[in-house]
């Protein structure tokens, strides 16, 4: 919480917003604690957090209501007032998928939703991109990592085992510094949100075109000069928005016998970069700042058996640099998904089979303050099978793997961090540590030694070591 110490040097209202179904089924309610504890900073804590934060949201806290932007359904614009001393700004951006978008990557674009005539395909398609729009103008962008909550795609995958940003979702940052001559010219500007899907392979480009309801909300981190009076001004020299360079190739396959369709194979491509570099003048003299941005994304999806059996494969990567803050790059690479829809008279079933991960290597985060040198990496992978039916009857089995490694620099002297669990039935039956390279003892299950490898390939984004680990529930 030090990146928000603005916000907590004065009192603020907390709206604590947690969704709840109660009816005769499920009676459930949520009794909530929330509890802060303050300390005096570690070396690793962030040396100089934002010196004021402003919301780029819908403010709505004086209604006493959460005050994220729903898309579609209203504009996520903003007109913040920035400080004219200002000398850096991050934007770090939240972006939830719910409802008709909650499984935004299994879709179809929208000629397609009719492909199976008794099994209606949710449309727009499996790409999804976010864009930081100032003055109507890309400044950046954001393609949002897949989120599986706790009762996705089968309800006893998660168990007690929960894929990675269910409790924790990720945040984006864009640093717009290289913008600040442009926002600090004493004009009126605006800074948007605006979610763009690939919803029709004949327009061959993005729109607005999308389901409901992503959840979206920004902050906009601001650090300013050290003398109060001071007017930044700069110039912005660069700014090359490149066109999203992206492809669908579908392919439709008739029963030979009676002309329905039998399978339906789409395959997405896109690319995009960004660069935007500008001087500007502090009271300390000039400097360069730069937002470099780049990204690749790939999906392959299969449907078959009237639409009932799913496969979809999708992987991104990309890389952000600033000119003194680090650079990171990052992978949400693999998420493999099998999945079936079995229909009976009386109840129905799920199966499948998930692999979701993701690494990053570099600084990672810029709002924070936090300035890693090379050589830090983190990386996660998650591996289930389940089944599920409606008249009752459940089982699942799930493995996660992390690993961290980071330079000596924290008090503990912990330079390597792996973790690896296993669960099924319900339970945890495997629990592994690995500090340093060295294992700890715990109370569940035994790591036998030629097994400690699987770490530093998930910090290399290899995934390998979990090939036949996780066995059919």
């Amino acid at each position: 919480m030090t990146h928000l110490t603005a916000l907590l040097r004065q009192p603020q209202k907390i709206i604590f917003d947690m969704g709840n179904l109660v009816n005769d089924v499920y009676t459930g309610s949520f009794n909530v604690t929330l509890t802060a504890t303050y300390y005096s900073p570690a070396p690793i804590s962030p040396p100089h957090p934002a010196d004021i934060i402003l919301p780029i949201s819908a403010q709505r806290s004086g209604q006493n209501q959460p005050s994220h932007f729903h898309l579609p359904q209203e504009e996520a614009i903003s007109s913040p007032v920035i400080p004219a001393n200002a000398i850096r700004a991050v934007v770090s951006i939240s972006a939830s998928g719910n409802a008709d978008e909650e499984f935004w990557y299994t879709n179809v674009p929208n000629e397609y939703t009719d492909t199976f005539p008794d099994n209606p395909l949710p449309g727009h398609g499996p790409f999804r991109e976010l864009q930081l729009l100032i003055d109507g103008s890309l400044a950046g962008f954001v393609w949002p990592a897949i989120t599986v909550f706790t009762g996705g795609i089968v309800p006893s995958l998660w168990r007690p085992i929960v894929a990675p940003g269910a409790f924790d979702l990720p945040e984006y940052e864009i640093d717009i510094s290289p913008f600040l001559p442009l926002l600090l010219d004493g004009h009126k500007h605006t800074i948007e949100l605006a979610m763009f899907t690939h919803s029709s392979a004949a327009a061959g480009e993005i729109s607005r075109s999308l389901g409901n309801d992503w959840l979206v909300s920004a902050r906009l981190h601001i650090w300013t000069d050290a003398l109060p009076s001071w007017k930044t001004t700069g110039t912005l020299h660069q700014l090359y928005a490149s066109e999203l360079a992206i492809h669908m190739y579908p392919q439709l396959i008739q029963d030979p016998i009676n002309g329905s369709n039998s399978t339906l194979s789409l395959t997405h491509r896109a690319a995009r970069n960004i660069i935007a570099i500008s001087t500007l003048t502090t009271s300390a003299g000039n400097t360069t700042s730069t937002w470099i941005q780049g990204a690749h994304y790939d999906s392959t999806m299969r449907l078959a058996a009237g639409g009932n059996t799913q496969s979809v494969f999708t992987s991104t990567g990309g890389s952000e640099t600033t000119a003194h803050h680090g650079a990171r790059s990052y992978r949400h690479h693999p998420f493999l998904l099998e999945a079936t829809f079995i229909p009976s008279k009386d109840y129905f079933a799920l199966e499948a089979m998930i692999r979701q991960g993701e690494s990053t290597a570099g600084a990672g985060r810029w709002s924070d303050g936090v300035v890693i040198g090379s050589g830090g990496k983190m990386g996660t992978v998650v591996e289930g099978k389940a089944k599920w039916r409606s008249n009752g009857g459940a089982k699942g089995t799930t493995e996660q793997v992390f690993a961290e490694l980071r330079r000596l620099r924290d008090v503990e002297d912990v330079a390597s961090y792996g973790r690896r669990v296993s669960a099924a039935g319900g339970e945890v039956v495997g629990d592994w540590e690995k500090i340093n390279g060295r294992p700890v003892v715990r109370d569940v299950g035994v790591m036998e030694a030629e097994d400690w490898g699987q770490w530093e390939r998930v910090l290399e984004g290899d995934w390998s070591a979990f090939d036949g680990q996780v066995h059919d529930p």
